[in-house]
């Protein structure tokens, strides 16, 4: 079962089944989450990630079952930017890692190290 808390406190405003070019030699599902720490006016996403509703939990946990059960060999978590979800991004990454086999990635600003260096030292 999908820990609740991710449900509740995790935003998403966009998913992409599949992508050829954002995961290298890897057909990769995309989960955006909503906000970030930064304001980079030159960011693809900004305008969307404002602008896009986040989605529901139903919707969320729908998505997170999809990108496991579809046909990626990934999954990308990208923004915004996942790590200012801390707890909630580490759960998540267990709970794929708990269902998975696929490629995880994990796109980010770099800005929250502490909580990249909890992910890297959980695999």
């Amino acid at each position: 079962m999908i820990d609740p808390n991710i449900l509740r406190n995790l935003k998403l405003f966009g998913y992409q089944k599949s992508s050829l070019s954002d995961y290298p030699d890897e057909i990769t599902s995309i989960l955006f989450v909503k906000y970030c720490n930064m304001a980079c006016r030159y960011c693809h996403n900004n305008k969307s990630m404002l602008e896009l509703e986040s989605f529901n939990t139903d919707q969320l946990a729908n998505t997170i079952k999809d990108s496991i059960n579809n046909l990626s060999t990934a999954i990308t978590i990208s923004g915004g930017e996942p790590t200012i979800y801390g707890r909630e991004l580490i759960s998540l990454l267990k709970y794929y890692r708990s269902k998975t086999k696929k490629k995880l990635k994990l796109d980010t600003n770099g800005t929250m190290p502490e909580v990249i260096k909890e992910i890297l030292d959980n695999n």
